[in-house]
């Protein structure tokens, strides 16, 4: 995690330069998008207003892509995103700031252990539907993801499931943090159901109320980059 430039991207904002200023107050920096980056951008500027008390940062989250737009429109001095910039998109300045890993997750009770990338798939698409084909209890999956327009969905898509679209059974969540917090209290159809949802790590453990699952075949986790630019 490479704070140093983060911290120096909030320094360029502040000096002025007609990209960042975007009208507001030479004194405020907004800063937003990807909630992967979030919780660590939060601690950064903390760290930087202890060090520059007579400036202000506000940091908010709402996806990747809503991130770049607002960058784009100059709603945000800074942006933030766990995918990498589109064709279009090019016209910002990208600093790559972290690597940030994704994983599935289960609830802490679910006896699965493994599963290969192609059953993931599988399960994201809606044709693998009972934990029974994974060797655990005959019981549905409830299947668990990001929204349309986040970076970590679309890193997903991207090095998992390729062409092949979620299925639209599948409940979204708006963070990362709300993935990891409804396993184990999203609505199933009984209380021995299990449910499995994707998440970005970003270089930290999922809570208690969730375990990563290791691909049976294939890398341990797939990855993306965590990036801010202006």
């Amino acid at each position: 995690m490479r704070y140093p430039r983060f911290i120096s991207l909030l320094l360029l904002c502040m000096a002025g330069l007609p990209s960042c200023r975007g009208g507001r107050s030479q004194n405020d920096v907004i800063v937003a998008g990807s909630t992967s980056i979030q919780p660590f951008a939060d601690k950064w500027a903390e760290v930087f207003m202890e060090k520059r008390s007579d400036l202000g940062v506000s940091v908010q989250g709402g996806g990747s892509s809503a991130g770049i737009q607002a960058c784009k429109s100059g709603a945000c001095q800074i942006g933030m995103s766990s995918r990498e910039l589109k064709a279009d998109e090019k016209d910002l300045h990208e600093i790559v700031i972290a690597r940030d890993g994704l994983a599935i997750i289960v609830q802490p009770s679910n006896p699965v252990r493994g599963a290969t990338l192609a059953q993931v798939k599988q399960i994201f698409s809606g044709d693998l539907t009972n934990w029974e084909f994974l060797g655990g209890p005959d019981k549905e999956i409830t299947v668990v993801t990001r929204e349309e327009g986040s970076g970590t969905r679309g890193a997903f898509q991207e090095l998992v499931m390729g062409k092949t679209r979620i299925f639209r059974g599948a409940i979204t969540e708006d963070s990362n943090g709300t993935v990891r917090e409804s396993s184990p209290t999203i609505p199933i159809p009984s209380a021995s159901s299990r449910s499995a949802s994707s998440t970005s790590r970003s270089g930290r453990c999922p809570s208690t109320a969730s375990r990563a699952v290791r691909p049976a075949s294939g890398p341990a986790g797939t990855s993306s980059s965590g990036r801010s630019f202006f």
